[in-house]
Protein backbone atom coordinates (compact mmCIF):
# COMPACT_ATOMS: atom_id res chain seq x y z
CA UNK A 1 0.00 0.00 0.00
CA UNK A 2 2.85 2.50 -1.10
CA UNK A 3 1.36 5.79 -1.79
CA UNK A 4 -1.46 5.67 0.80
CA UNK A 5 -2.38 8.17 3.67
CA UNK A 6 -2.29 7.06 7.04
CA UNK A 7 -5.05 8.81 8.20
CA UNK A 8 -7.59 6.90 5.95
CA UNK A 9 -6.18 3.85 8.00
CA UNK A 10 -8.17 2.85 11.26
CA UNK A 11 -5.90 2.60 14.27
CA UNK A 12 -5.93 0.63 16.82
CA UNK A 13 -5.92 2.35 20.18
CA UNK A 14 -5.86 1.94 23.95
CA UNK A 15 -9.86 1.22 24.48
CA UNK A 16 -10.87 0.29 20.99
CA UNK A 17 -10.41 1.61 17.36
CA UNK A 18 -9.59 4.94 15.77
CA UNK A 19 -11.56 6.06 12.63
CA UNK A 20 -10.14 8.23 10.70
CA UNK A 21 -10.96 12.08 10.94
CA UNK A 22 -12.79 13.03 7.65
CA UNK A 23 -13.83 16.31 8.37
CA UNK A 24 -10.31 17.75 9.39
CA UNK A 25 -9.59 16.74 5.27
CA UNK A 26 -12.49 18.76 4.44
CA UNK A 27 -11.57 21.59 5.91
CA UNK A 28 -7.76 21.61 4.96
CA UNK A 29 -9.30 21.54 1.02
CA UNK A 30 -11.35 24.06 1.52
CA UNK A 31 -8.83 26.65 3.11
CA UNK A 32 -7.23 25.47 0.13
CA UNK A 33 -9.37 26.70 -2.12
CA UNK A 34 -10.35 29.58 -0.51
CA UNK A 35 -6.85 30.97 -0.32
CA UNK A 36 -6.19 29.75 -3.62
CA UNK A 37 -9.37 31.60 -4.94
CA UNK A 38 -8.22 34.33 -2.75
CA UNK A 39 -4.87 34.78 -4.74
CA UNK A 40 -6.49 34.92 -7.52
CA UNK A 41 -9.20 37.97 -6.85
CA UNK A 42 -5.61 39.94 -5.47
CA UNK A 43 -3.99 38.93 -8.91
CA UNK A 44 -6.40 40.11 -10.88
CA UNK A 45 -7.48 43.08 -9.13
CA UNK A 46 -3.62 43.98 -9.82
CA UNK A 47 -3.75 43.35 -13.04
CA UNK A 48 -6.60 45.73 -13.48
CA UNK A 49 -4.92 48.57 -11.02
CA UNK A 50 -1.71 47.88 -13.67
CA UNK A 51 -3.22 49.56 -16.12
CA UNK A 52 -4.58 52.38 -14.80
CA UNK A 53 -1.50 55.21 -14.30
CA UNK A 54 -1.88 56.06 -10.41
CA UNK A 55 1.13 57.80 -9.60
CA UNK A 56 3.42 57.14 -12.86
CA UNK A 57 6.90 59.07 -11.48
CA UNK A 58 7.64 55.14 -10.16
CA UNK A 59 5.43 52.57 -12.84
CA UNK A 60 6.01 52.01 -16.61
CA UNK A 61 2.39 50.15 -17.58
CA UNK A 62 1.31 50.97 -20.78
CA UNK A 63 -0.98 53.40 -19.32
CA UNK A 64 2.01 55.26 -17.86
CA UNK A 65 4.15 55.01 -20.87
CA UNK A 66 1.79 56.86 -23.25
CA UNK A 67 0.62 59.34 -20.18
CA UNK A 68 4.41 60.27 -20.19
CA UNK A 69 4.05 60.65 -24.00
CA UNK A 70 1.33 63.01 -24.52
CA UNK A 71 2.79 65.49 -21.53
CA UNK A 72 5.12 67.66 -23.64
CA UNK A 73 2.24 67.11 -26.89
CA UNK A 74 0.03 68.29 -24.21
CA UNK A 75 2.05 71.39 -22.83
CA UNK A 76 3.15 72.56 -26.65
CA UNK A 77 0.06 71.83 -28.22
CA UNK A 78 1.12 69.69 -31.13
CA UNK A 79 -2.26 68.59 -31.81
CA UNK A 80 -0.89 66.37 -35.16
CA UNK A 81 1.59 64.25 -32.82
CA UNK A 82 -1.14 64.62 -29.89
CA UNK A 83 -3.52 62.85 -32.14
CA UNK A 84 -1.43 59.44 -32.35
CA UNK A 85 -1.06 59.41 -28.87
CA UNK A 86 -4.93 59.68 -28.15
CA UNK A 87 -5.29 57.25 -30.04
CA UNK A 88 -2.68 54.74 -28.24
CA UNK A 89 -4.56 55.94 -25.27
CA UNK A 90 -7.97 54.94 -26.92
CA UNK A 91 -6.86 51.62 -27.17
CA UNK A 92 -5.42 50.69 -23.36
CA UNK A 93 -8.21 48.48 -21.88
CA UNK A 94 -9.95 50.48 -19.22
CA UNK A 95 -8.74 53.92 -20.45
CA UNK A 96 -12.34 55.67 -20.06
CA UNK A 97 -11.54 54.66 -16.29
CA UNK A 98 -8.60 56.15 -15.73
CA UNK A 99 -8.69 60.12 -15.17
CA UNK A 100 -5.25 60.55 -15.90
CA UNK A 101 -6.13 59.58 -19.30
CA UNK A 102 -9.38 60.75 -19.85
CA UNK A 103 -7.68 64.53 -19.08
CA UNK A 104 -5.03 64.03 -22.18
CA UNK A 105 -8.55 63.15 -24.25
CA UNK A 106 -10.83 65.99 -23.05
CA UNK A 107 -7.62 68.70 -23.30
CA UNK A 108 -7.08 67.19 -27.00
CA UNK A 109 -10.83 67.76 -28.19
CA UNK A 110 -10.36 71.22 -26.64
CA UNK A 111 -7.49 71.76 -28.93
CA UNK A 112 -9.44 70.67 -31.89
CA UNK A 113 -12.61 72.60 -31.01
CA UNK A 114 -14.65 69.35 -31.65
CA UNK A 115 -16.87 70.02 -28.57
CA UNK A 116 -18.70 66.53 -29.18
CA UNK A 117 -16.08 64.52 -28.90
CA UNK A 118 -14.47 66.74 -25.41
CA UNK A 119 -17.66 66.51 -24.04
CA UNK A 120 -18.47 62.55 -24.27
CA UNK A 121 -15.02 62.31 -23.11
CA UNK A 122 -15.52 64.93 -20.03
CA UNK A 123 -18.71 63.47 -19.10
CA UNK A 124 -16.32 59.95 -18.73
CA UNK A 125 -13.64 62.20 -16.75
CA UNK A 126 -15.98 63.37 -14.29
CA UNK A 127 -17.31 59.48 -13.46
CA UNK A 128 -13.77 58.63 -13.22
CA UNK A 129 -12.09 61.84 -11.73
CA UNK A 130 -11.87 61.50 -7.51
CA UNK A 131 -11.34 65.50 -6.46
CA UNK A 132 -9.14 63.74 -3.15
CA UNK A 133 -6.73 62.56 -5.51
CA UNK A 134 -6.81 64.89 -8.45
CA UNK A 135 -4.60 63.77 -11.37
CA UNK A 136 -0.87 62.09 -11.24
CA UNK A 137 1.40 65.01 -10.59
CA UNK A 138 3.16 64.22 -13.52
CA UNK A 139 0.60 66.14 -14.98
CA UNK A 140 1.99 69.15 -13.69
CA UNK A 141 0.22 71.91 -11.69
CA UNK A 142 -1.75 73.61 -15.07
CA UNK A 143 -4.26 70.53 -14.91
CA UNK A 144 -7.66 71.42 -15.15
CA UNK A 145 -10.85 69.69 -12.74
CA UNK A 146 -14.28 68.43 -14.81
CA UNK A 147 -15.37 71.42 -13.63
CA UNK A 148 -13.07 74.27 -15.09
CA UNK A 149 -13.01 71.90 -18.37
CA UNK A 150 -16.58 72.34 -18.89
CA UNK A 151 -16.52 76.17 -18.35
CA UNK A 152 -14.29 76.09 -21.41
CA UNK A 153 -16.14 73.65 -23.17
CA UNK A 154 -19.32 75.35 -23.05
CA UNK A 155 -17.40 78.53 -23.62
CA UNK A 156 -16.18 77.35 -27.14
CA UNK A 157 -19.45 75.77 -27.85
CA UNK A 158 -21.01 79.12 -27.36
CA UNK A 159 -18.14 80.66 -29.44
CA UNK A 160 -19.19 78.23 -32.38
CA UNK A 161 -22.88 79.12 -32.16
CA UNK A 162 -21.75 83.19 -32.69
CA UNK A 163 -19.27 82.69 -35.59
CA UNK A 164 -21.83 80.28 -37.81
CA UNK A 165 -24.80 82.63 -36.79
CA UNK A 166 -22.35 85.75 -37.97
CA UNK A 167 -19.84 83.93 -40.70
CA UNK A 168 -19.75 85.22 -43.91
CA UNK A 169 -18.30 82.82 -46.73
CA UNK A 170 -18.02 82.44 -50.32
CA UNK A 171 -20.25 80.26 -52.68
CA UNK A 172 -19.07 78.24 -55.32
CA UNK A 173 -19.72 80.94 -57.36
CA UNK A 174 -17.80 83.41 -55.76
CA UNK A 175 -19.78 84.95 -54.40
CA UNK A 176 -20.41 86.20 -50.16
CA UNK A 177 -23.40 85.17 -48.68
CA UNK A 178 -24.06 85.32 -44.91
CA UNK A 179 -24.75 81.92 -43.24
CA UNK A 180 -28.49 81.37 -43.50
CA UNK A 181 -29.53 82.69 -46.52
Amino acid sequence: MAGSNKDDKPTVVVGGIKKPNKSLKGIKWALTILISASLLFVGYKYYLNSQKTGNCAHKSNKACMVLKEAIPLLNNGDVKDLSKTVGKIQSIKNYSKDPNLLYVTVVYYIDLSDTKNASSNLDLLTKAYKSNVGYDPILGDSTQTPEQLKVNITALNNIQISNRANFWGVTSQGTTQQAGQ
